[in-house]
């Protein structure tokens, strides 16, 4: 990847989110109960979403749930639609977790969904990420711990280096990931 790439700047408010459905305005999607956002960087543009109060949301039963639980006045859960400013594909994991963790926030889980055929909504080169407050989604198929490394993991892959001013202070070394896998096959009995 390029320097240019990684180059990050802060999200700035906006008035508008450029393009949607011929014809339509982005607030023919929002229901009464959501408010909008649009937030802007050198590389995103992204709309949030912010669903209240308990009111139906579209026949999504485990997120009405949810709405449900929570006080009224209090966000249930927050929708992100986001793009790259400069139109093209690129899908970064680490960008989408950055987009969630400094709009919505670190405690909150965001889920991006593959929907059926049925309903597949693909208009442009556009992700969406519904996000809940930690405590509320703690789904099994979830990881229940933290691992972040940019060693080489052999024959499971690698992962690019962070950025110096970037590293998370946990950032496993090569060492301490291969002690960490040791672990794990030795408790699993697979040396």
């Amino acid at each position: 990847m390029s320097g240019k790439y990684r180059f990050w700047k802060p999200f700035e408010k906006a008035n508008a989110f450029r393009g949607g459905i011929a014809g339509l305005s982005p607030e023919d999607f929002i229901p009464d109960h959501a408010t909008r956002e649009v937030w802007i960087n050198n590389l995103y543009q992204v709309e949030v979403l912010k669903f209240y109060d308990g009111k139906p949301v579209n026949g999504m039963d485990y997120l009405q749930s949810q709405i449900e639980k929570r006080p009224l006045g209090t966000c249930a859960f927050i929708r992100l639609s986001f793009k790259r400013q400069d139109g093209t594909a690129v899908h970064d994991w680490r960008d989408c977790q950055r987009i969630k963790n400094e709009l919505v926030g670190e405690d909150w889980t965001g889920i991006e969904i593959y929907p059926p055929e049925s309903i597949l909504v693909d208009t442009c080169n556009q992700w969406f990420l519904f996000c809940v407050p930690d405590g509320e989604a703690r789904f099994p198929f979830m990881f229940q711990e933290r691992l972040v490394t940019e060693a080489p993991n052999g024959p499971y892959g690698s992962q690019r280096p962070w950025p110096k001013n970037e590293k998370p202070p946990d950032l496993k070394t090569a060492d301490e990931l291969a002690a960490m896998l040791d672990k794990v096959r030795e408790a699993k009995g697979t040396q």
